[in-house]
């Protein structure tokens, strides 16, 4: 979504006709969905740490955290966002570009530290270039995709599908030669091999899967190049929809922690299944979390609320500005 918003900002900025609505108002149903979708992942970004009541919290540290930066980055531009639509719905152009530029930064904030909070060096999987090249390409490609589908209601041209094909196109390839270079990289040491082993053994067909989606979503768009279709570019979407997402499974299964010492060759997956399954991981003497996050507790909130003193949430809304 951060992806078509940039396209929103772009065809208004450099007047990209190919790709604006044909309907006056067309703009403002796009913003509004790109809004919901934002404000959906942005709840889903502050509840998924801890417990979610406390969620707040994740703005405390944003001297030091990347994942406070992060939260704060994609806040300010659903902020920006918001401020875009403000301006489509009541015509005040004098905030328009204050609006984008708030967006702008937000994303440039927010996607950076989204990268940034996984270069952990414990994380060798994590720890490379990659990570930015798979993040930033998803941007280009299903970004650009998902703007497009949006504005298909409005009328999408056959020169859009050009336009926004050749971006996806971009956006696949930067993600496809990360994946390249990575490959090699991950063999070479430690932790970050038995990854790559996981990678293709465990998850080879995932793997494999994913491989093959990426090249025939390059062909697709190579195509739409040559000759636009809308039905064509709906299936695109689809289809690079689904190389995202089992990226983002293997990019978050296979990483393998060095802080956890013979760790690969130590855990029994079985075992921790059956724990799982039995409730036996509800005991801390097990060493073992459960693949689940906590629920949100709306009356934990309320009471939170109620027990907070005005000097506390000063204190509070002080340790945010101050960055912890």
């Amino acid at each position: 979504a951060m992806g078509a918003t940039l396209w929103v900002i772009a065809a208004q900025l450099l007047n990209l006709g190919a790709v604006k609505s044909t309907s006056g108002n067309g703009v403002i149903p796009i913003i509004a969905m790109l809004l919901i979708l934002l404000t959906y992942g942005l709840i889903k970004l502050n509840l998924h740490l801890g417990k979610p009541q406390f969620f707040y919290r994740g703005y405390y540290n944003l001297r030091w955290s990347p994942v406070s930066r992060e939260i704060a980055g994609v806040t300010l531009f659903v902020i920006g966002l918001m401020m875009m639509l403000f301006v489509e719905i009541t015509g005040l152009k004098i905030f328009e570009y204050v609006a984008y530029g708030v967006t702008v930064i937000g994303f440039a904030l927010g996607s950076y530290y989204m990268y940034k909070l996984y270069r952990i060096p414990a994380r060798p999987f994590w720890d490379h270039w990659q990570t930015g090249s798979a993040f930033y390409g998803t941007a280009l490609s299903l970004g650009s995709l998902l703007f497009g589908l949006l504005l298909m209601p409005f009328g999408l041209s056959d020169a859009g599908v050009m336009q926004i094909a050749s971006i996806a196109l971009l956006g696949l390839a930067l993600e496809s030669i990360g994946h390249i270079v990575h490959r090699q990289d991950v063999k070479k040491f430690g932790e970050s091999q038995a990854s790559y082993f996981e990678q293709v053994t465990t998850f080879g067909k995932t793997y494999q899967m994913r491989n093959a989606l990426l090249g025939v979503n390059m062909a697709i768009m190579v195509w739409l190049m040559m000759e636009p279709s809308a039905l064509l570019f709906a299936v695109s979407f689809v289809s690079v929809l689904v190389s995202a997402y089992l990226g983002r499974i293997l990019f978050y299964a296979l990483v393998i922690p060095t802080t956890m010492p013979g760790g690969f060759f130590w855990k029994n997956d079985k075992f921790k299944e059956h724990a799982i399954e039995t409730g036996l991981s509800d005991m801390p003497q097990m060493g073992i979390m459960a693949d689940r996050h906590h629920k949100f507790d709306v009356k934990a909130l309320v009471n939170v609320i109620k027990q907070t003193t005005f000097k506390e949430v000063f204190m509070q809304i002080k340790s945010i500005v101050r960055g912890g």
